[in-house]
């Protein structure tokens, strides 16, 4: 009769097991928790001597996974022509923009500066944007807030050849902001609300995206 005593049985393991375990979760984490890049082709409408003519600039974003199921932009995000040109340049934040906006004009002109704070909007050129829109004057800051979301936030259009009267209906009824034409600047210029407009964009500020509107009948959007 057998009366040794019973071994217990211990969980074995292996060190050298635990340590790729390790090394392999901490490079995993390292790659799912990196930037990365997207590259896409975005195609715009522009008004040349030759008439409208449709360009491809490419957009380089950088992204970055928070959580499991969401990508944002987070880094730089750059738009350039097909020779190499910068177009625009900005900075994002966890999926929010966060820094300097700049766009350049075909001559390699800076034509916008402006500046965001986590999302917000906080200085065009040299003025901030207290200084422009002081909401505690209005009167009504329910609207001057709601017209500052719709002026930073992306929009997206396209018109061939529509006249300037039923161009700015449209943004007004699509962005729900009220615009107002300065008619003497219209009168100096010999312009009149049927002129046709022919401009396109796709995840540009409003504010940018209408004063490259009003760039080839050399005009303005006064915030």
């Amino acid at each position: 009769m057998n009366t040794s005593r019973p071994r217990t049985s211990r969980l074995q393991f292996s060190l050298r097991a635990v340590l790729i375990v390790l090394t392999f979760t901490a490079v995993a984490g390292w790659w799912w928790q990196k930037r990365f890049r997207v590259e896409s082709t975005v195609a715009q409408r522009r008004v040349t001597e030759n008439g409208p003519e449709v360009i491809d600039f490419k957009k380089t974003q950088s992204m970055w996974r928070q959580g499991l199921d969401k990508i944002v932009r987070d880094g730089p995000t750059t738009v350039v022509d097909d020779e190499g040109n910068m177009i625009s340049e900005e900075e994002w934040r966890q999926g929010r923009r966060h820094g300097v906006y700049r766009r350049w004009d075909d001559d390699g002109e800076l034509q916008f500066d402006c500046e965001f704070n986590r999302g917000k909007l906080v200085r065009v050129g040299e003025h901030k944007v207290t200084d422009f829109l002081n909401f505690s004057e209005t009167g009504d800051s329910g609207t001057g807030s709601r017209i500052l979301r719709a002026l930073y936030s992306d929009a997206d259009f396209s018109y061939l050849d529509q006249p300037f009267g039923e161009v700015i209906d449209d943004i007004q009824f699509t962005c729900k902001i009220p615009m107002l034409i300065d008619t003497q600047a219209f009168n100096e210029l010999g312009l009149a609300v049927d002129t046709p407009i022919t401009s396109s964009t796709r995840g540009t500020p409003l504010f940018v995206a209408l004063n490259e509107l009003l760039a080839p009948l050399e005009l303005a959007c006064a915030y």
